[in-house]
């Protein structure tokens, strides 16, 4: 009895482990980047991979899989075999498969570790704080930087990397969105004020990084915050902030998003769809596949870190993608980097055709539509928080990577993955006994 209970011990601080992965993992590529290191470019998946194996070894040691996504491996296995290609070599078809299927390795593990909800709930609290200490260097940075915003911070900070712990800025907007769903499920949970104001610290960061899509993510969470939380304070809380404060955030940053927006214009009026860089790899993954109809081109072959890994696949210079921006052979391993990993969803189209994309999108965002029905009807503010994690995390991510690689961004992984797979396990033990 006594070696159970030390046993469950064990596995409930495991979360420990997750949070030590999250830091090491940015801390590995902070610096990486500020050393100029060249190194492996899957060298940070190994390191989420072999670690989060580790902790299943010693916490778990089985796996657990719900039915309906035992049956969605399936497809994806048999999809896989059909999928192989004669013209990738055999090496980059079996990178391009783990590096895309890492979220999946992750999530499988993850949700079969048995962590106490309380420890589950002084995880996600150590995180928001975590999160959020990180979080303040790239604003301190703009104060003292005298730049008018973190976009110009960014762009002449190029090859410096000490005002930001996040590869770049679209990857800070992400991750501080990240922060902003912990915190309001937090505010779900025990309705404590600092979650509120944690919340709000959140949202005015993620105004300054003056990124559009960040600002749409907010703005989608704080809708679905204020649709699900039950509390007529909160409510009002809510409105308040989006009503009043809200406005005036974006009055404030009115005249840098209006800029930004000028830019993009006039970038695409130059270049037209054929030359933008992210538009020409959605049109060129949807050419190819139709043309590789149903299953695509294959793993590593298209849009992927496979792609470009001592090798450069000829579907670039079939499609003329090698003449765009900085996609050329000779910016892959460049000080001035390559613009082909610029958006994500164009290397799960053209890889893995119609048929792959649509068991991709069901993996994928398995805990978001297997959770939803919870989130609106449950009234266990316990599983309403953690619902309001494994719903939101992977569509916040998802919508991420329309215009950034993210969705296959470790980091990333750990908390579409890892996090959501700890959570959606508590949630289906409490209330669906599986």
């Amino acid at each position: 009895m006594k070696n159970t209970y030390k046993n469950k011990q064990f596995i409930s601080g495991s979360f420990f482990g997750f949070i030590f992965l999250f830091f090491l993992v940015v801390f590995v590529e902070w610096f990486q980047n500020l050393l100029n290191i060249n190194l492996f470019s899957g060298l940070k998946y190994a390191i989420s991979l072999i670690l989060f194996t580790i902790f299943w070894l010693f916490f778990s040691r089985k796996i657990l899989i719900v039915k309906n996504y035992f049956l969605l491996i399936f497809l994806l296995i048999v999809f896989s075999i059909l999928n192989v290609s004669s013209i990738t070599p055999w090496i980059n078809q079996l990178l391009g498969f783990i590096l895309t299927f890492s979220f999946l390795f992750i999530f499988l593990m993850a949700y079969s570790i048995n962590i106490r909800e309380r420890h589950i709930h002084d995880g996600i609290k150590n995180l928001i704080f975590i999160i959020l200490i990180l979080s303040i260097f790239p604003i301190l940075s703009l104060f003292t930087s005298g730049e008018s915003s973190l976009r110009e911070l960014s762009i002449n900070s190029i090859g410096n990397y000490t005002w930001n712990f996040f590869r770049e800025l679209g990857a800070y907007g992400l991750i501080l969105n990240v922060g902003l769903i912990l915190a309001l499920s937090k505010l779900l949970n025990d309705k404590r004020v600092i979650w509120l104001n944690i919340a709000i610290i959140y949202t005015i960061f993620i105004f300054i990084t003056g990124l559009k899509k960040s600002m749409l993510e907010a703005a989608l969470i704080w809708s679905i915050f204020i649709i699900i939380s039950g509390s007529v304070q909160l409510r009002l809380a809510s409105i308040f902030f989006l009503v009043i404060v809200f406005p005036i955030i974006l009055t404030v940053m009115s005249q840098q998003i209006l800029y930004d927006l000028q830019v993009n214009l006039n970038y695409l009026n130059d270049v037209g769809s054929d030359g933008h860089v992210r538009l020409a790899m959605y049109l060129s993954s949807f050419s190819i596949a139709l043309e590789n109809f149903p299953l695509g081109s294959g793993m590593g072959s298209f849009g992927s870190t496979a792609s470009i890994f001592n090798y450069y696949s000829p579907l670039y210079f079939d499609y003329g993608i090698d003449m765009i921006g900085s996609n050329g052979p000779e910016f892959i391993n460049s000080d001035q980097g390559s613009t082909l990993l610029d958006t994500f969803w164009p290397h799960i189209l053209g890889e893995m055709g119609f048929i792959g994309l649509m068991i991709f999108l069901l993996l994928f965002f398995y805990p978001s539509y297997s959770s939803a029905k919870l989130l609106f009807s449950n009234n266990d503010s316990s599983i309403v928080s953690l619902c309001f994690i494994t719903f939101l995390v992977p569509i916040v991510i998802g919508i991420d990577g329309l215009a950034l690689y993210s969705p296959e961004v470790p980091m990333f992984i750990l908390f579409h993955s890892g996090l959501v797979g700890f959570c959606l396990r508590i949630v289906n033990t409490k209330s669906l006994k599986l």
